[in-house]
């Protein structure tokens, strides 16, 4: 079974629950140290067919110091 991941998040915030993607999950691994980069969890989930808007990815990547 998938999930439209926009449906979910909507559905989620309908009922109040806070709302956090992948990309701000592996930020905050690397912010609490538990990963020293994003970059190649980025790759793994992008062959996995995960996709990301490029603006947003260059600029979460920016971010992190990569």
């Amino acid at each position: 079974m998938r999930i439209d991941e926009w449906r979910g998040r909507r559905a989620a915030a309908a009922i109040g629950l806070q709302v956090t993607g992948s990309l701000g999950l592996l930020g905050r691994a690397k912010i609490l140290g538990l990963t020293p980069a994003v970059s190649p969890w980025v790759q793994k989930l992008k062959a996995c067919g995960i996709h990301y808007h490029p603006e947003l990815l260059r600029n979460f990547l920016l971010a992190m110091g990569e």
